[in-house]
């Protein structure tokens, strides 16, 4: 056999993740000067999400609330990756991240449900949209929080 003439086929093999368990993490803060705490929430994000069997496909943040949610840079990089079929849910600490009014918030809750995509945040139950089961609440008569 002539060596020179040989060709090599290498194969690999990948273990692909299931679309659902594909995470994209998103935090804002109002100011720059809260980037700091909007940090802390993105990796308390990054170890509920392992906890939970997810894997990170990506994180996004915005450094002002300035802006409506669907025109700030962080949104918007998470919505091309959900368009993309990149992730098959989001988290966020709060929807508030998203914003405080619901008519600002709804083109984006309207993305996420159109492309079928998960919602994980703590205030995230009142919406009729797929979530994490909540653990149930301690104690008798009022909120565990």
């Amino acid at each position: 056999m002539d060596k020179k003439n040989m060709k090599v086929a290498v194969y690999f093999r990948t273990a692909t993740v299931p679309i659902e368990q594909k995470v994209w993490l998103y935090a804002s803060s109002k100011s720059s000067e809260q980037a700091e705490w909007r940090d802390l929430s993105v990796e308390a994000m990054k170890h509920t999400a392992r906890q939970n069997g997810l894997v990170v496909a990506g994180v996004s943040t915005d450094s002002s609330r300035q802006l409506p949610p669907m025109e700030r840079p962080g949104v918007q990089e998470m919505l091309a990756a959900i368009r993309e079929g990149q992730v098959g849910a989001v988290m966020m600490p709060s929807l508030r991240h998203l914003g405080r009014e619901l008519d600002a918030i709804l083109p984006v809750l309207a993305e996420f449900q159109k492309q079928k995509v998960h919602i994980h945040a703590k205030d995230a139950s009142a919406l009729s949209l797929p979530l994490f089961p909540k653990p149930p609440s301690k104690g008798k008569g009022g909120d565990a929080r």
